[in-house]
């Protein structure tokens, strides 16, 4: 039953969870209640979850690429690139005339799967 709860399946790939958890009584602190939750503000937005997962995929895209698989407005887009890079969740590079984001982190990754995960099952029930 342990291995059940410290592990799922998303889109036929186990996720373990238990791999990547931090010893949470080292943690626990208010400093580091308050960057979790400002981590968590910063995700919680669709277009912010849309983005992660592609760039999960992808690995490094350019605004031009990002904007034709999300379809949304420039302006729009590139507000939330530089809200997510200033947070520390994107890197970004410039290769010219472009501007290349990637994640800082897999993490982010696993975070946005859990809570599609999650979601999806809450329809399900």
């Amino acid at each position: 039953m342990k291995d059940r709860i410290n592990s799922v399946v998303f889109h036929n790939q186990p996720v373990n969870m238990a791999a990547s958890s931090p010893n949470l009584s080292t943690l626990a602190n208010e400093q580091s209640f308050d960057q979790a939750a400002e981590l968590l503000k910063t995700l919680a937005h669709p277009l912010r979850i849309r983005i992660i997962l592609l760039l999960t995929k992808k690995r490094s895209m350019n605004v031009s690429s990002l904007q034709r698989r999300l379809k949304v407005d420039q302006t729009i887009l590139s507000y939330q690139l530089i809200r997510m890079r200033d947070r520390g969740l994107l890197d970004s590079t410039r290769q010219g005339k472009e501007i290349y984001y990637s994640l800082v982190d897999s993490a982010l990754s696993e975070i946005m799967k859990l809570a599609l995960y999650r979601g999806v099952l809450k329809e399900v029930n």
